[in-house]
C-alpha cells in the first residue's frame, strides 16, 4: 500500500484511525447482486417456459474455490459492514446425486 499511493503507513496506524473515526471491525454482509428486482423478474420469467422434465436437482459433497472472498469488512459503529458482490459458484468436484421428474440418479 505504501508503494501504491506514496505514503508511509502502517496497519497499527490504519486501525488506530480507523476506531478513532467510529469504525468497527466485525463480520461483513454479503448482498448478492442479484438481488435486483427486474432481474428476478426476467428469471422468473425465462424460468416459466421450463417443465419438471427439464429440472435436475442435485446434492452430494463438493469442494468449491472461496477462499478469496473476505467475511469482514469495516463500517462506522452501528451500522452494518456490507458489500455488492456477484455470487458465482466456483468449480465443484464430488456431486454425488441427482433428483429428477423419474428418481434419483447416482453421478
Amino acid at each position: 500500500m505504501n508503494k501504491a499511493f506514496a505514503c508511509d503507513l502502517n496497519h497499527s496506524q490504519i486501525m488506530r484511525y480507523l476506531h478513532k473515526i467510529g469504525y468497527t471491525r466485525k463480520v461483513l454482509t454479503v448482498w448478492g447482486a442479484q438481488r435486483k428486482g427486474m432481474l428476478r423478474a426476467n428469471h422468473a420469467i425465462k424460468m416459466a417456459y421450463y417443465t419438471r422434465d427439464h429440472l435436475v436437482f442435485l446434492d452430494g459433497s463438493a469442494v468449491d474455490e472461496r477462499s478469496t472472498h473476505r467475511k469482514f469488512g469495516y463500517a462506522p459503529a452501528g451500522n452494518r459492514a456490507m458489500e455488492d458482490r456477484t455470487l458465482t459458484h466456483s468449480k465443484c468436484w464430488s456431486v454425488l446425486l441427482a433428483l429428477t421428474s423419474t428418481g434419483l440418479r447416482a453421478l
